[in-house]
């Protein structure tokens, strides 16, 4: 079993820079979306004292030693469990800081702790339809069907983010990449691993 690492962040997250279209703004966790025509404010002051789950070494056969109460994850974290539970209902149960009803990141979450990267090679295609060259070849962030990016907090203080659009369409199944979102920090490749099982958890 893994260790399990928790952060406090001793009285909410702290603000980052984050931006949406051509406009700046300062964004906490307990912020909605500046989304166009906003009808309903939601408060998600109660996730502000919640602990940061983060833990590099945590494999798919680990996600039931997350906790699932007064959690939130990092994005390496989130994108491990995106892709490994199928059920909706149990994402947002499990975890409702971060997944709204539909087992979708909810739209005003901002990229936390660790990034979720995916190693990209000549000839991979991008949830756009762009060919990746010799030349792109590396570490990109992973996105969830395109619209949410699980960049980090590397890539959220070098200004990367963009929130999601009030309206939004899934641009592929599953994870994803973006030849736009190469990841900040670049680590060695990956080392060829052993065919393992990789069918889904369905929790």
């Amino acid at each position: 079993m893994t260790k399990l690492h928790l952060e406090n962040f001793k009285g909410g997250f702290r603000k980052s820079e984050v931006r949406f279209g051509k406009h700046q703004r300062v964004w906490s966790a307990s912020e909605d979306a500046p989304v166009a025509r906003l009808t309903r404010s939601l408060d998600y002051k109660i996730y502000d004292h919640y602990l940061l789950f983060t833990d590099i070494t945590l494999t798919k056969h680990q996600i039931d030693t997350i906790p699932k109460t007064g959690v939130r994850l990092d994005d390496r974290t989130a994108a491990l469990v995106l892709e490994n539970v199928s059920n909706a209902a149990t994402l947002n149960e499990s975890w409702p800081a971060e997944f709204d009803t539909r087992g979708m990141p909810r739209a005003t979450r901002v990229p936390l702790g660790h990034a979720a990267k995916m190693w990209v090679t000549a000839g991979d295609v991008d949830v756009d339809g762009n060919v990746a060259t010799e030349d792109d070849q590396g570490w990109y962030y992973k996105w969830w069907k395109g619209l949410q990016v699980l960049m980090g907090q590397e890539g959220n203080d070098a200004g990367l983010y963009l929130i999601r659009p009030s309206h939004e369409f899934d641009q592929c199944a599953g994870m994803g990449f973006k030849l736009s979102h190469r990841a900040v920090v670049q680590e060695a490749p990956p080392a060829e691993e052993e065919d393992d099982d990789d069918d889904e958890l369905f929790l």
